[in-house]
């Protein structure tokens, strides 16, 4: 089912890679190598800009040392295209979530993001981004403050071996869809003007289309023109290669 999804959005795509841009997604089942078998076999066709990922590599939700040939073979191809290669992070505890109204977005979010900052994984390929999908950006400035005053605190004895802090990966590697984040967008300083993405999220309840416009406009109000520029579309150009 994977493939045959991959092989559609791949097609589909190629009719205009430079107006569409389509994302593969990753068999959670065989273990990591067969995630790189279909990296190598969907990721490099036209139009196709990055993986989206429901676990990791490893088929489970805790990171593993064989992920590190996903990591490594999405790396490869940010470097081959000077450019990062997109890995967008969908929500892995979707399934564990009770279901509320959509407050708890970013629910899981954070403890991904750590994981993977703890785990070296920017460390080892510094050339990857990630892009966590519909998870708002209100809620960055405490975690990257929480995070590191307990790192700092800790590594004297414990050792997690990093070569800067926590927070310094997570203003250099993560990026966050939103759909509406009136705080978020205060705090965009915080949080990195060049990581923040807005999305309309059209079907779902979230959205406001057809009247997208009017929310952007009245949230933004405050917002440059250049900043709101990066946030609409720029850093999605960007980040995908547009």
């Amino acid at each position: 089912m994977v493939k045959a999804y991959n092989d559609w959005i791949s097609e589909f795509v190629a009719h205009k890679p430079e107006r569409f841009g389509g994302l593969a997604i990753l068999p959670n089942r065989g273990g990591a190598g067969e995630s790189v078998k279909e990296i190598e076999r969907v990721l490099d066709r036209p139009g196709m800009r990055g993986i989206v990922m429901g676990c990791y590599p490893n088929g489970t939700l805790s990171i593993e040392p064989e992920d590190d040939v996903v990591w490594g073979a999405l790396a490869e191809r940010a470097r081959a295209a000077r450019d990062p290669r997109v890995v967008d992070a969908a929500d892995a505890g979707a399934a564990h979530r009770s279901h509320l109204p959509g407050y708890g977005r970013f629910f899981d979010a954070p403890n991904r993001m750590i994981e993977l900052v703890m785990a070296g994984v920017f460390d080892r390929f510094p050339q990857l981004n990630v892009v966590f999908a519909e998870v708002d950006c209100g809620w960055v400035p405490y975690v990257k403050e929480q995070i590191d005053n307990n790192y700092h605190r800790l590594d004297p004895v414990s050792r997690f071996g990093l070569r800067r802090a926590p927070s310094e990966y997570i203003a250099d590697h993560f990026h966050y869809g939103y759909m509406t984040d009136s705080v978020g967008l205060r705090m965009r300083d915080d949080i990195g003007v060049e990581r923040i993405l807005w999305s309309n999220d059209y079907p779902h309840i979230s959205a406001d289309w057809p009247y997208s416009w009017r929310t952007i406009q009245a949230s933004m109000s405050g917002v440059s023109p250049e900043e709101k520029h990066l946030i609409l579309a720029g850093n999605s150009a960007r980040l995908y290669r547009f």
